[in-house]
């Protein structure tokens, strides 16, 4: 059985079965909590060090933006162009929902466990309501029902939802896809029940 003490601590190390040769060459602690202590009051092997200057904080630098894809460019552009456009099914969206809800419920000096968050609000910004949303746009082509503008390059151009029967007065007909129109929001403000012209 060979045999060694622990440089710090002086307590006997003994070599395990599977341990190489090699390896038991370069051990000289008997456990992390040593080695760590070994560590303390120096500097880092790098300090002060540029991978321009040095060659081997170059390789450790290299190694670690090969190790990780995302810092690649060409790897990041392609990421970028295959998220672009991509809808997130609504089976997804609601599971995102979920999960968010009982993160808040759980946490403390949240708006849902203090009441400042009125239920009306809370709808309005409610999974049930984007997917309302987005139904209304894409029955509405995407185009605005009053001028028929549509968002195209150069043209910016924002469209809302807007509620035939007004959100407060209809509960019922809230996410109803037929109560809904799509309007850009210079025509969604010419409306007679938008919010300033009640």
């Amino acid at each position: 059985m060979l045999t060694k003490h622990c440089l710090i601590c002086g307590k006997a190390i003994t070599k395990q079965i599977n341990c190489s040769l090699k390896k038991w060459g370069q051990r000289k602690f008997c456990s992390r909590e040593c080695k760590n202590k070994s560590q303390l009051g120096k500097p880092p092997w790098n300090k002060g060090l540029t991978k321009e200057t040095n060659g081997s904080v170059k390789k450790s630098s290299d190694r670690m933006i090969s190790n990780n894809p995302m810092k690649r460019k060409e790897v990041r552009d392609k990421s970028s162009k295959s998220h672009t456009g991509y809808i997130m099914p609504e089976s997804q969206r609601r599971k995102l929902s979920k999960t968010h809800k009982k993160r808040v419920k759980a946490g403390l000096n949240n708006l849902y466990i203090h009441g400042n968050y009125w239920k009306d609000r809370k709808r309005r910004f409610s999974i049930d309501y984007k997917i309302w949303r987005t139904k209304v746009f894409t029955r509405d082509n995407w185009t605005c029902q009053e001028c028929n503008r549509k968002r195209k390059k150069g043209d910016r151009v924002i469209l809302e939802a807007h509620h035939k029967k007004s959100w407060a007065k209809y509960p019922k007909l809230r996410f109803k896809v037929e109560n809904g129109i799509t309007f850009c929001e210079e025509c969604h403000k010419l409306t007679n029940n938008y919010a300033v012209n009640l």
